[in-house]
């Protein structure tokens, strides 16, 4: 279930980013430059290979986080559906998270995010978190039910 959690969540977020490529009438932009930087070294725009090659092998690398990502949420999905009041903790946690995510982006390619955006890149990480959330919501109904229809206490 958290593989296929996980490749709910890429399928999301590379849909929402070709969306946007192809808004700006640069398909396969997004994967080309994040491909780059991570697995090719380059430092900036200039230096991003449109290629086939690397955007396939940005594509591995983004299905593999996205696999452990998608473990990790199941796994907390199930902690939550046992222990609904640990919910703030969970939020908490998913925005410290997301925070480190977008830093990290920008420490270790900072013209990664001028070229596409910061909010892009956020916007793009909460399209991934909404499409596993309903993807493990609907296949728990209880946690479900225990969530949104039962009254929870919060525990920190």
């Amino acid at each position: 279930r958290g593989l296929g959690t996980g490749m709910v969540g890429a399928a999301a977020v590379a849909v929402w980013f070709f969306l946007l490529d192809l808004a700006t009438s640069r398909p396969f932009h997004t994967p080309a430059a994040l491909g780059s930087a991570l697995l090719v070294g380059a430092t900036s725009p200039a230096g991003i290979q449109m290629s086939w090659a690397t955007i396939g092998a940005y594509t591995v690398v983004h299905l593999a986080a996205f696999a452990v990502v998608g473990v990790a949420f199941t796994w907390v999905a199930r902690r939550l559906e046992q222990m609904p009041s640990l919910w703030l903790l969970a939020l908490m946690a998913f925005i410290v998270l997301e925070g480190l995510f977008v830093a990290t982006v920008g420490i270790v390619s900072a013209w990664v995010l001028g070229a596409i955006g910061w909010w892009a890149v956020a916007v793009g990480n909460l399209v991934g978190v909404g499409a596993m959330a309903k993807w493990v919501l609907a296949a728990r109904p209880e946690l479900q039910k225990r969530l949104f229809q039962e009254p929870v206490a919060t525990n920190v």
